[in-house]
């Protein structure tokens, strides 16, 4: 009934989706990089934020853990925009600063 429990929590990036998938299927990264034909450090650096997942690997991620494309572009997108919006915040805020 994992799906159930996924539902309920709000993801707000890639990684802790598929780290909660991994942990309801009692699978390390290992496992799932082995399941991906990827290597263990691409599949961590996904998990940890440091690496985007493209459509390529949406898709290879929905096959595995039988869950749409969709969803993992999905929150990689929100992330792009949330990540992006900080910088120019930030940006915005040290113009206003000056030097």
């Amino acid at each position: 009934e994992g799906g159930c429990v996924e539902q309920a929590i709000e993801h707000r990036t890639p990684g802790q989706l598929i780290r909660q998938l991994l942990e309801e299927r009692g699978w390390s990264q290992r496992v799932l990089a082995a399941v991906l034909g990827r290597s263990e450090q691409a599949v961590n650096q996904i998990i940890s934020g440091k690496r985007d997942v493209d459509a390529e690997m949406a898709i290879a991620f929905g096959g595995v853990f039988d869950l749409p494309a969709e969803r993992f572009m999905d929150l990689q997108k929100a992330f792009e925009l949330t990540r992006a919006r900080m910088l120019l915040a930030w940006r915005t805020a040290c113009l206003r600063r000056g030097p």
